[in-house]
């Protein structure tokens, strides 16, 4: 039976199986003794009303493409934005073999039109693929590419499916008469899609190069198309693979037969005349390929690259040993005689032409608990391989593993912990995303802090989070790990058969069903919703069927009734079904529910404006209330730079680019701010963009929107410019899925280039402002896990987006088409030291350092004096005051940091007792420690002033990393009195507590019920997160976790009725998806009555959990291969008396 579809999905109303019965018992019947079953795109509706609206608009055949593409699959997609390139001056002799092939290839006695580049794992054949791949794009030489990744968060980077549509795509943008043959090609034939890759190579490709053929010169086309990674294309399945009565079952396709019908598709195009490009293909040595390329089996010549001794991979290891041993000798300060001039050679020899070796090494030195790199490195160079290279090539990196893993305190235990993290990498296939390293932790920890004390001599094998960092996951570094492990005559003592993994695998998940997952007053809730969330999808998906047989009598394995009750429960929602496929599939029980489906074109610049961040311009409604430099302050600095930016090319070496820089508190956003509205009253403002950590905009958070945001800027000044990027919009569509460099070159710097003919440069704006690019987080494009014999992605880290934004600019003002200068303003963190370190450019920049230099103390003075001069009008003191030493005394104490200054005044002017005087002489007389040591020590004597005027200043503490906690996790605000609501114990108790810390914190009036709690300056975290600061006022992580869990309890338990709509909404939300991620709550002592839940609250603790999931507030969603309520809480809930 397959359901009829009705615009993309297929309803099915249950209603009238409703009698008695509870919700679950409705859901398992829907499809009671069904089979055969096809399902895509379904949802399952109990509802009242129900209305469907359905609009369709034509739209341009070549939009069709756009959606079927992987544009990350591209060279320079935003996905491969940090991608392995070639270390500088490596790989060179195989590059350039290669690209003598693609430019010089037909000049060969015997010229042949694919080769094969193909080498075992950790011969860096992406790196050399993606490095050739940019060269050939900046040489006009590149037609398309696709670079197939098993770790990719994208499926159609996993499979075939995207490929031919994607270099259509590609080739579709070097000629307009090509892209309106495949625009036509498309409309001849909508089904195209539907077709095997044969019938969209010939559709899509061979036929529209056929009919241009005859107009376009070929010879000045590009020349190569790059396809990487091709051993890690996957198989989908078109049919069913297991047996159904009377039926024969189809085979199962296989990752072999998908890569073999891509060689054979590509063998045959290139041998149509047609066909003008050369094709570079790499993979492993794996047999498919080995067969298909073997000379013997082929008529038609292919040439292959062979990754090994002759393009003398000593030398490039030589080179990397060297950068990064330099880079250890300045982490460490090490001398410039280390290491040993012997240490590098017997390394090299050690690698045996492999990297991994090199890289692990580098891992083992440099990160090390211990942290000796001399005591290392002599550990590394001493270690004697059991076999020889001749019969093992990796008994060097062998010896390296074994004696990483015999540095844990437990080795047999973390082989088991790694193979655990495997086994789950490895079967969890339909999940999009590895679960957090602290659910690992929650699954397999005895006590408290032993993944740490496991794992923390392994870091080179295994890449730990940091703590506070809950939402990443365990992450190996490289697939030789269990190549070895997996290998018995390699790992020795190591090697753990499979039926011992199996074993510890599922007792410790039985061990959670048994310990953990039952004990609904504490342990259930305690864990948390997103534990069992993820216990639940996964072990559904995966259950006992996969398990080995085990050895009878475990009491390991010995499962409670309850367990039963739940696989019951789960196994009785398709009861007696089989061949069910299931495909973005809904189950819905709402009062109305309503879908609107429409597609509309737009203008490409409308696209644009979707894509900016409003809130990151100078000028916007999010900044309105930003700091600015007071009057009469920070004055020699600002002349500075805004004489750089009008005659910065009257110096005798003229500088594009200069950083502002200093610590916290500095004033640094109050300058860049006051200096673009400045600029833009003077028409010198080209663009902006202000990033902010703590602003409730995602897109001020990371870098997806600076390109676009400066862009829409540029565009406000010039219609001919904006005219350029709407043709180039219009060109590439999919611009804003590509990285950085390929947005400013096709949305900035080829529309300059474009329009810099008709327009005078001097009438132009001069400057671009960036602020805050400390605080630009980095997104996360890949799966960073292990993925079956594959290199898992590492995750990309804050400090990786920060220096590509660095080097797109960079780049940008080294163009002759860019006409402004780049103001930059951050924290003098590392990634900037390093990055602006003359001695590290070549392009000379400028830099501004806010210290004494700028008189910081003369613009402390008047910022004090004029506020001063306020608080005496308001509270109508005399002109004596404040006494003549006070000003003085605070400038001496703000030691630079404007933080202090504002602090101070809003002390005196707006603490609950109101006395300045009195308040002044507290300020005055405040005693800091460590002022030789911590720049901050009067800035935190003051904060632990003010916290202590609260009547329970430790309490106070709880509440502000409560309503810190939920802006960070949740992405914005909660208003004040939903705060107020969740946190208070008695009515009135948020102004009885917070009354005497409005210095710290921004308290909207009673009135404004929509206003939310707000912090004046980031540096109140910084201070309460050191230990060594804020000395009794810290509050450690599990405490901070153990108080939100706490509240939200309590709001379960005793207030969740009162709540309005939108509030539920939001509660749900938050504690769902936010909260219970970030940690595992270990909750000891009296307190854990705290956590006791009656029965009653348990069905609205599930429908809390679901109701963020639709806006109709769902009962229960279950959204494959997401299963977002608990199935098992669902299961055993009883109806709340009181309704939801």
């Amino acid at each position: 039976m397959k359901a009829r579809p009705n615009s993309g999905k297929t309803y099915i109303n249950p209603c009238r199986l409703r009698s008695i019965h509870p919700p679950q018992y409705h859901m398992a019947r829907i499809l009671d003794g069904a089979h055969d079953i096809h399902l895509e795109n379904t949802t399952f509706i109990a509802t009242k009303n129900y209305v469907v609206h359905n609009a369709a608009f034509s739209t341009s055949p070549l939009k069709e493409l756009e959606p079927r593409i992987s544009a990350g699959a591209m060279h320079n997609s935003l996905e491969r934005c940090d991608a392995p390139k070639c270390h500088p001056e490596t790989r060179v002799a195989v590059q350039e073999e290669l690209f003598s092939w693609i430019v010089e290839g037909d000049n060969d006695p015997e010229p042949k039109k694919i080769t094969w580049v193909t080498g075992p794992a950790g011969t860096g054949k992406t790196a050399i693929m993606g490095t050739l791949a940019d060269r050939c794009h900046k040489g006009g030489l590149l037609a398309g590419c696709f670079f197939f990744s098993s770790t990719s968060t994208s499926s159609n980077r996993r499979t075939s499916t995207a490929l031919i549509p994607t270099l259509a795509y590609q080739l579709s943008q070097h000629d307009e008469s090509l892209k309106g043959v495949i625009a036509n090609a498309l409309e001849g034939d909508p089904i195209i899609f539907k077709k095997d890759l044969r019938a969209q190579m010939e559709t899509l490709v061979l036929k529209p190069l056929r009919e241009v053929q005859q107009w376009i010169d070929f010879s000045s086309w590009p020349k190569v198309i790059i396809i990487d990674g091709l051993d890690e294309c996957e198989a989908e399945q078109f049919h069913y693979v297991k047996a159904v009565p009377g039926r024969k079952p189809a085979e199962q396709r296989t990752n072999q037969d998908a890569q073999e019908e891509i060689l054979k598709v590509l063998e045959e195009a290139r041998s149509d005349p047609a066909f003008p490009f050369r094709i570079l293909v790499a993979s492993r040595p794996e047999r498919v390929f080995r067969l298909f390329f073997d000379p013997a089996q082929r008529t038609v010549p292919f040439a292959s690259v062979v990754l090994d001794e002759k393009y003398n991979p000593d030398t490039d290891i030589a080179l990397f040993l060297e950068a990064k041993f330099k880079e250890i000798r300045r982490k460490y300060r090490l001398a410039a005689s280390w290491p040993p001039q012997n240490a590098i050679p017997t390394l090299v020899k050690n690698a045996s032409g492999q990297f991994v070796y090199a890289s692990t090494v580098v891992r083992f030195i440099s990160e090390g608990r211990n942290g000796n790199p001399q005591v290392l490195l002599d550990i590394a160079l001493r270690l004697k391989p059991t076999g020889t290279a001749t019969v093992n090539p990796f008994a060097h990196l062998d010896a390296l593993y074994s004696q990483i893993l015999c540095s844990s305190p437990d080795p047999d235990l973390v082989v088991s912990w790694l193979w655990f993290m495997k086994i789950w990498a490895g079967q969890d296939d339909r999940d999009d995303k590895p679960p957090p390293a602290h659910f690992v932790n929650f699954m397999l920890e005895t006590f408290e802090g032993e993944a740490d004390h496991l794992l923390g001599d392994v870091h080179s094998l295994v890449k730990v989070p940091p703590l506070e960092d809950l939402q990443a996951p365990y992450d190996f570094y490289h697939k030789t790990l269990f190549d070895f492990l997996d290998d018995i005559y390699r790992s020795g003592p190591f090697y753990l058969v499979y039926t011992l993994r199996c074993n510890f695998f599922w007792e410790k998940y039985l061990a959670v069903i048994r310990d953990e997952r039952w004990r609904v007053k504490d342990d259930n809730f305690r864990r948390g919703s997103a534990h069992n969330d993820l216990l639940s999808r996964y072990f559904h998906f995966h259950p006992f069927s996969s398990m080995p047989p085990l050895s009878r009598g475990s009491a390991n394995f010995d499962v409670p009734a309850a367990g039963v009750e739940w696989w019951y429960h789960m196994a009785r929602i398709f009861d007696g079904a089989h061949d069910v496929h299931l495909e973005h599939t809904t189950f819905i029980t709402a009062k109305n529910y309503v879908v609107h489906h429409a597609a509309f074109s737009t203008s490409p610049l409308k696209e644009l404006e979707t894509r900016i961040s409003a809130g990151a311009m100078h000028n916007s409604l999010e900044r309105c209330d930003a700091p600015k430099c007071h009057p009469e302050t920070r004055v020699a600095v600002q002349e500075e730079l805004f004489s750089w930016i009008v005659e910065g090319d009257n110096d005798p070496e003229p500088k594009r680019i200069t950083w502002v820089t200093g610590p916290a508190g500095t004033g640094k956003t109050a300058i860049m701010g006051t200096l673009a509205d400045r600029c833009h009253k003077g028409g010198l403002l080209a663009a902006c963009f202000f990033f902010s950590s703590t602003s409730t905009s995602s897109d001020r958070r990371t870098s997806t929107a600076l390109i676009p945001t400066l862009a829409y800027q540029l565009s406000q000044h010039d219609e001919s410019l904006k005219g350029a990027m709407l043709n180039a919009l219009e060109g590439d569509p999919i611009i804003f899925k590509k990285n950085m460099r390929a947005q400013m070159e096709t949305l900035v710097l080829k529309p300059l280039r474009e329009v810099q003919e008709r327009i005078e440069p001097s009438s132009w704006p001069k400057v671009i402002i960036i602020d805050g690019l400390d605080e630009c987080e980095a997104e996360q494009f890949h799966h960073v896990k292990a993925v079956p014999d594959r290199k898992p992605a590492e995750p990309r880290t804050k400090q990786d987006a920060q220096e590509e934004i660095l080097k797109v600019l960079e780049e940008a003002q080294s163009n002759p088409a860019f006409p402004f200068r780049i103001l930059v303003a951050s924290r003098p963190e590392r990634i900037f030291r390093l990055f602006f370190d003359p001695e590290q450019r070549n392009m000379p920049f400028a830099s501004v350092v806010l210290d004494e230099k700028y008189k910081p103390n003369a613009d402390i003075t008047l910022f004090l004096e004029a506020k001063f001069k306020e608080i005496r009008r308001k509270y109508k003191l005399t002109t004596s005051w404040p006494p003549k030493t006070a000003i003085p005394t605070l400038v001496k104490n703000a030691s630079g940091q404007f933080v202090y200054a504002s602090t101070v005044v809003r002390f005196l002017s707006e603490a609950r007792n109101g006395n300045p005087h009195v308040l002044l002489n507290i300020a005055l007389k405040l005693k800091a420690t460590d002022t030789g040591v911590n720049p901050f020590a009067h800035l935190d004597a003051l904060y632990t002033q003010i916290l202590r005027s609260s009547p329970d200043p430790k309490l106070v503490v709880k509440w502000l990393w409560f309503t810190n906690i939920w802006i960070l996790n949740t992405g914005k605000p909660a208003a004040a009195h939903l705060v107020n609501f969740i946190l208070e114990t008695f009515e009135g108790e948020a102004d009885h507590l917070l009354g005497d810390v409005h210095s710290l914190v921004k308290v909207p009036p009673l009135e404004d019920l929509q206003a939310p709690y707000a912090f004046y300056h980031k540096s109140l975290f910084d201070f309460l997160d050191d230990i060594s600061r804020s000395g009794p006022f810290y509050l450690g992580y599990r405490l901070r976790s153990d108080f939100v869990c706490e509240k939200y309890m309590a709001v379960v338990r005793d207030k969740c009725f009162k709540l309005g709509e939108a509030d539920q909404s939001l509660l749900s939300h938050y504690f769902h998806f936010r909260l219970f991620p970030p940690a595992p709550f270990y909750m000891t002592g009296p307190s854990m009555s705290d956590f006791d839940l009656p029965a009653a609250n348990v069905e609205w603790w599930v429908r809390a959990t679901a109701f963020h999931r639709n806006s109709q507030s769902l009962d229960y969603a279950f959204n494959v291969p997401m299963v977002p309520v608990h199935a098992a809480m669902q299961a055993m809930a009883k109806y709340h008396p009181a309704g939801l």
